[in-house]
């Protein structure tokens, strides 16, 4: 029998979006802070303050272009924790994870917190571990197994759970908190399908839930999913996989981002005047104005044009009390805490699939 299932996810149509920028941040937002914190580029960030200091540093004509395909696949793991926050991308969040409770038998988990996080020692991003194990989260990991950070046996560490991982999801329904960490690939998504692709790497085969990545994959199950956004259950991984198709107008809009950003960089930017999206060139000019600013202060500026689910001014802590699980409310992003949003009424993610199931017979 084949357990495999496929869903395809609705995609946004810019077209009937009056105002853009939101949708365009979050693609610049993730591909900034690649450059600004991705360890492993080859043209590393180093001591650069802002993107002029960046592209004026001692570095051979054309060295963004040279790392295009490495910042491609890394920036996709940025990009993901803005986009699946936001308006546009809380479908797609509330898809997978609504799959993934399922398949450890957790039904009607209304989620009303949430967040997620950049992890893997590749990035230094990664703050998400100082106090993990102070907190009563509850794993989900591979083979439908369930354990607390103290528990004992299934061999959770915190190293192996964070450090070797992309994203660590986590949700809250306000009485209990669950986790769950997963693999990206912005180049070859289709290889997320692959049993060999885990067997080649053990330690995301024991703590990886979840796969999101972009693939040239046209079928699944037989389902066609070029040019779709799709969330796949494949046998093959015995994982959820959020697939978005390189012909989807999400991977093309993201390809445009990075090559524009390229453009930027090695001073190749003439074609950027011709984009008639009001919104785009608003990002553009944003980015273009804070060109010698501080990368963080305009990373904050950027953030401020995504339209989350949540308000960002408000954090909430896990603590505690006599036993019983509560949410303390905060101003302060505390360092090395795992903070949550309390997502917006009309944004309240239930536990019930809207879009429509292929299931092969």
């Amino acid at each position: 029998m084949n357990n495999s299932t496929t869903v395809i996810l609705p995609q946004v149509e810019k077209t009937l979006v009056l105002n853009t920028a939101p949708y365009w941040a979050s693609f610049y937002c993730g591909i900034l802070k690649t450059v600004r914190y991705q360890k492993n580029l080859p043209s590393s960030w180093n001591n650069s303050k802002s993107l002029q200091d960046y592209r004026g540093a001692l570095r051979e004509s054309g060295f963004f272009k040279n790392m295009e395909k490495t910042v491609l696949n890394h920036a996709f793991e940025y990009v993901m924790v803005d986009f699946l926050r936001t308006k546009t991308g809380i479908e797609c969040f509330k898809s997978l994870c609504t799959s993934i409770l399922a398949d450890y038998d957790i039904n009607g988990f209304n989620i009303t917190k949430m967040n997620i996080f950049k992890v893997g020692n590749d990035s230094e991003l990664y703050f998400a571990k100082q106090n993990y194990n102070l907190d009563r989260v509850l794993m989900l990991l591979p083979g439908n197994k369930k354990a607390y950070p103290e528990t004992k046996g299934l061999g959770l560490t915190l190293n192996g759970t964070l450090d070797n991982s992309d994203l660590f999801i986590l949700i809250s329904n306000d009485e209990e908190t669950i986790g769950f960490v997963g693999e990206v690939e912005g180049n070859n998504g289709e290889d997320l399908f692959l049993a060999s692709y885990f067997k080649r790497k053990p330690v995301k085969d024991k703590y990886c839930t979840f796969c999101i990545g972009i693939s040239e994959k046209t079928k699944h199950n037989k389902v066609p999913i070029k040019g779709e956004v799709s969330l796949n259950k494949s046998e093959a991984v015995g994982r959820w996989i959020l697939n978005f198709s390189k012909s989807s107008h999400f991977a093309k809009d993201y390809r445009s981002a990075v090559r524009n950003i390229q453009g930027l960089v090695d001073g190749h930017f003439g074609h950027l005047e011709d984009i008639e999206d009001l919104g785009h060139t608003k990002i553009l000019n944003a980015i273009k104005i804070d060109w010698a600013r501080d990368i963080d202060q305009l990373i904050s500026t950027l953030e401020s044009f995504i339209d989350y689910v949540f308000p960002t001014d408000t954090f909430y802590y896990q603590e505690i009390i006599d036993g019983k699980t509560t949410y303390r409310p905060s101003p302060l992003a505390l360092p090395g805490e795992l903070p949550l949003y309390s997502i917006e009424p009309g944004a309240v993610i239930d536990s019930q699939l809207s879009p429509t199931i292929y299931i092969p017979k």
